[in-house]
């Protein structure tokens, strides 16, 4: 697997100390990995779409963040391609490589798509961007980062299609993303993109065990 990647660090002594330890990462794990540096924040950003991953280095993140993320909102930009995704994270010396596995594991989360069935033909999906799938009208539509859509799926073959990534019902019509999920209350889940859904009685014990796991996860 090639793997493009952007390494920030104001401090050129950070960048060639990367470049040793990540090189060596990459032999270690078998990674293609190639690598540009950036002295700033704003220099990647007129870069990003050219990379898989972006690690800043710990003593620039908390500056660095704020013009990232508003160039990379929902790791998506309406002129990159629909497959790319920036996978953004934080390194330090010595370089931690459980931490950089982690975001390779994300990357890979990213570029996984699936195909959803519509009235005339198909449509290719990133699993990440999709928020959920509900039942309205006997019909099932998706919720994705981008859009709402009729679909050709039935609830059940949703749940085929999504039984590799984190995905669980909260309620009778819905399928969710649990990656979308912010908070679970008594009877509504709350998600990143600030939509409410409801939760039912019958399900919220299974519901909140599977958000769980998932959470336990990424730990």
């Amino acid at each position: 697997m090639k793997i493009k990647l952007a390494l920030c660090s104001a401090s050129k002594d950070i960048l060639r100390q990367a470049r040793k330890e990540f090189s060596a990462l990459a032999i270690e794990t078998g990674l293609e990995l190639e690598m540009a540096f950036f002295a700033n924040a704003n220099d990647l950003v007129d870069a990003f779409c050219e990379f898989d991953i972006a690690c800043v280095h710990e003593v620039d993140f908390i500056s660095a963040m704020p013009v990232l993320t508003a160039v990379v909102k929902d790791r998506s930009d309406p002129g990159m391609p629909a497959t790319h995704k920036l996978v953004i994270g934080m390194f330090s010396i010595p370089v931690k490589p459980a931490e950089f596995m982690m975001l390779i594991a994300q990357l890979r989360h990213f570029s996984t798509t699936i195909d959803i069935p519509i009235s005339k033909g198909r449509k290719t999906e990133i699993a990440a961007d999709i928020i959920y799938f509900e039942n309205i009208n006997r019909r099932i539509h998706i919720k994705t980062a981008a859009e709402t859509y009729p679909t050709n799926l039935t609830l059940k073959t949703a749940r085929d299609l999504t039984v590799a990534h984190p995905f669980a019902s909260p309620y009778v019509s819905y399928l969710v993303n649990l990656a979308w999920v912010e908070s679970i209350a008594s009877k509504d889940v709350v998600l990143k993109n600030k939509e409410t859904i409801p939760l039912s009685q019958k399900k919220a014990a299974d519901f909140r065990r599977l958000y769980g796991e998932y959470l336990s996860k990424l730990q």
